[in-house]
């Protein structure tokens, strides 16, 4: 039978502000610097996801047009009752599958905006970490927006940055930060 010990609240906390102590190197200025970076790679991103949808929307158009034709050909006696069916079919299922994506495309950009919006509004939060006067569950949530790969294994916890965090935290470590930060440190 496997043993587990028993870990203090306290002790993970102590942890988890180490963990977000390099979020308190972010001055306002590189903060909003990466505000602007995060909407322009929204951009980016919505300008995809409308190329995609309209990509998708124009091949179902174009599918709802070879089944006109179909209905035609059937009408005309060029194909049978049987072909046509099995391509109305087949058909009917690529219509289908194509506006499942565009529903999901449309959630999937809605969904990570917000998630940045959260991530961005958190940043603020982040830096004043063990002194914030918040509930267990508003610091879980925290670190399960900020962190991946969470794992307590031997009263240490180990984990990664989400991305783009995980560049934010790279800038933040990495040898010309004063030059970006605008600190002095």
């Amino acid at each position: 039978m496997a043993h587990s010990r028993r870990v203090k609240q306290k002790d993970i906390h102590i942890q988890l502000s180490e963990a977000f102590k390099p979020f308190a190197c972010l001055t306002e200025k590189t903060l909003a610097q990466f505000i602007e970076q995060f909407k322009i790679s929204m951009d980016h991103l919505n300008a995809y996801t409308d190329e995609s949808i309209q990509r998708l929307r124009k091949e179902v158009a174009e599918t709802k047009e070879k089944m006109l034709r179909l209905g035609e050909l059937l009408k005309n006696g060029k194909i049978s009752q049987a072909e046509h069916d099995d391509w109305i079919s087949l058909a009917r299922e690529k219509i289908s599958q194509h506006n499942i994506e565009i529903a999901a495309s449309c959630h999937a950009d809605a969904k990570t905006f917000d998630q940045g919006l959260k991530i961005i509004q958190l940043l603020t939060k982040v830096r004043d970490y063990q002194r914030m006067d918040m509930d267990l569950m508003t610091k879980a949530e925290l670190a399960k927006i900020l962190l991946s790969n969470v794992l307590l294994k031997r009263e240490t916890l180990h984990y990664n940055y989400l991305s783009p965090l995980d560049d934010l935290i790279a800038l933040v470590q990495g040898q010309d930060w004063w030059r970006v930060g605008g600190s002095n440190s």
